[in-house]
């Protein structure tokens, strides 16, 4: 794990640490050696400026610190994404997630990281130990959310009109990066008011549910409890202790058979085991708590907030084993707006079922999903599993197993037939022009997995946004669209991470692996493995519009397979900004050992692509390396 060292020094200490894998200015590396041997020193400086120029525009407050560093040290996205994929690990999951708060948004360091381990071995225990949870996490969120109120009126009123304008704002993003009139008002609202969060306060919600309860005794033994007559209809099954926590609802300790729990009514749950059902119908407002036991459980919402999701509040599922299944249309499955949703389930195989903003995902507040054993399922249809909207962090981290991750069902962007637009699996989701992005995580540390994206998808950010896809281990398969696998586009920056395995990338349409548009940087850096490229064109390390991107393999048996001649370490036109700056983009596609093929024919170990057009430079292909140090296959 990065060590927390001070609020802006650690990108400093990072890149001092260990020698970047992409240093264009130091002539000793492959890169250097490149960008000396083709005069390229000029036009990467100018497009190095034009990068700070861009990071600029923005309101800085509005911007989260670590993506504007990144405008001012491009090429330290590698290290700094990689330092986030460590930092978010899942090992203690909620302590990993303050972390990556702690780095993202370069806060103090917390003054206690240790969590607590509390002894549960009866039901007034459990109830104890769930009020903790609840209520304190409530407390500290209030805390956070309290300058947004500050002064106001009638601040009960404000807060029920900011909600509605919260659910309204998720609809909207999910139609459109790009809203207008009355939904770019909206969206300005409310954002607003997030800027004035106290994010300390925040994180201390998230450092509350570091705890790794004891839990003994025979809970079969426990004599059942008569269920409070307020609770009648809202709960079903054993229940051995109940008790009402003001403002919030009913803590309810169930018994070791099956139960239903209704989470309207229900404010936090202690199931110590059987097959159990929780349900959020309708439009459930205020903090929630659960820790289940055991059993094959399902969690299903039917309204706006679902499982783990918080909508200015705090919520927090642990599932310790069974086979479970959490459906939710919106914030479910660990997400967060104006609040913290965490989710962490540590066995069993397990199935995800939203719509959007949801398995890992913050927007104007933190969320985040934790699998920690088994062989798991995701499904989604647009902004899901690790997406950090504006002002945002979402993480999705599964530690072992062969995963499914897929998403599919919203329409194209672009009208392109039978394509799916994703915006999910580790993205940064801005929106233009007044809220910038936040940072979107997903974190795979094993197993052979699949990836199902569509457009926007797959390691990757959207305006002023970071967006991170981390595997680890095992044989990958990756099928995106428009922007996939290492995207970055309209002032933000992406990174696919593949550190071992046989891999087979496969992007469709253009811009992919790599690939960058519009004053942005994106990396695909894949470690080692016999792998196989294909993608349509501007992809496998290919930037345009003042942008820089890489595809970096460093070992292996490899090929390459692209469309056109944008690829492989390639660069297409300029128009946006060349008034501006009068400079290019650059793209690079470095080998490092075994062996590679590729479609694209370029003599050397080192080629350039520089195609400038007379009398308009600006529609100019430039520039474009291709570094091979492998042997030819």
């Amino acid at each position: 794990m990065c060590p927390i060292i001070g609020p802006s020094l650690w990108i400093v200490a990072l890149l001092a640490a260990s020698p970047p894998l992409l240093a264009p200015q130091n002539p000793s590396t492959s890169l250097g050696r490149a960008i000396t041997e083709h005069t390229l020193q000029e036009p990467l400086s100018a497009i190095e400026a034009q990068l700070r120029r861009a990071g600029a525009r923005v309101p800085s407050e509005r911007v989260i610190p670590i993506v504007r560093r990144l405008f001012d040290a491009p090429w330290s996205l590698p290290e700094v994404v990689q330092s986030l994929a460590t930092a978010t690990d899942g090992s203690r999951p909620a302590r990993s997630l303050a972390t990556t708060m702690t780095l993202a948004f370069e806060l103090e360091p917390p003054e206690h990281e240790d969590g607590s381990s509390p002894q549960i071995g009866n039901p007034y225990q459990a109830a104890m130990h769930l009020d903790y949870l609840a209520r304190g996490g409530n407390r500290m969120v209030l805390d956070a959310l309290a300058p947004i109120f500050a002064g106001a009126e009638d601040p009960e009123a404000m807060r029920t009109a900011l909600r509605a304008d919260c659910l309204r704002l998720l609809d909207i993003a999910e139609r459109t990066p790009m809203p207008k009139d009355d939904d770019a008002a909206c969206a300005l609202r409310v954002a607003q008011a997030a800027w004035a969060m106290d994010l300390i306060e925040l994180r201390k919600s998230i450092e509350l549910a570091d705890t790794d309860a004891v839990v003994t005794g025979d809970w079969s033994s426990f004599e059942a409890d008569d269920i409070p007559e307020p609770l009648v209809g809202a709960v079903e099954g054993v229940v051995l202790f109940a008790m009402p926590i003001p403002p919030l609802g009913w803590v309810v300790v169930g018994g070791p058979g099956p139960n239903r729990y209704d989470m309207r009514v229900v404010a936090a749950v202690f199931d110590p085991g059987g097959d159990d059902v929780y349900e959020w119908h309708g439009d459930v407002d205020g903090s929630r708590a659960i820790v289940d036991l055991a059993g094959n459980d399902r969690y299903i919402s039917t309204g706006p907030v679902g499982p783990a999701g918080a909508l200015l509040g705090f919520s927090s599922i642990r599932d310790l084993a069974g086979n479970d299944r959490y459906e939710g249309i919106t914030l479910s499955s660990g997400a967060g707006m104006l609040g913290v949703g965490i989710l962490v389930d540590d066995a069993g195989d397990d199935i995800h079922v939203s719509r959007s903003w949801s398995q890992g995902a913050g927007f104007l507040g933190i969320g985040a999903l934790a699998d920690l054993g088994g062989a798991d399922q995701y499904e989604g249809r647009i902004l899901c599993q690790g997406v950090g909207g504006p002002r945002a962090i979402g993480v999705l981290v599964d530690r072992t197993g062969n995963d499914l991750y897929m998403v599919r069902g919203a329409p194209s962007a672009y009208g392109t037939p039978a394509t799916d637009r994703g915006f999910s699996q580790g993205v940064g989701y801005g929106m233009r022009r007044d809220l910038p992005g936040g940072i979107g995580l997903l974190v795979d540390n094993a197993g052979d997995d699949r990836y199902e994206g569509g457009e926007f998808s797959q390691g990757g950010g959207y305006f002023f946004a970071l967006g991170v896809l981390a595997d680890r281990a095992g044989r990958d398969l990756y099928r995106g669209d428009r922007y996939a696998q290492g995207f970055a586009a309209h002032q933000a920056f992406g990174a696919l991470l593949d550190d071992a395995g046989d891999d087979l990338y496969y992007s469709r349409t253009a811009a992919g692996q790599g690939a960058a548009w519009d004053e942005s940087v994106a990396v695909l850096v894949d470690r080692a493995g016999d792998d196989h490229y294909r993608a349509d064109g501007l992809s496998q390390g290919a930037a345009a519009q003042q942008a820089i991107a890489a595809l970096v393999d460093l070992d292996g048996r490899d090929s390459f397979i692209g469309a056109g001649d944008s690829v492989q370490g390639g660069a297409a036109g300029n128009e946006y900004h060349f008034k501006e700056c009068a400079c290019f983009s650059l793209g690079v596609l470095l080998k490092r050992g075994g062996a590679a093929k590729f479609s694209s024919p370029r003599p050397g170990h080192v080629s350039l692509l520089s195609q400038i057009v007379e009398g308009d430079p600006a529609a100019s292909r430039a520039d474009g390396l291709r570094i091979d140090e492998s042997a030819p296959q």
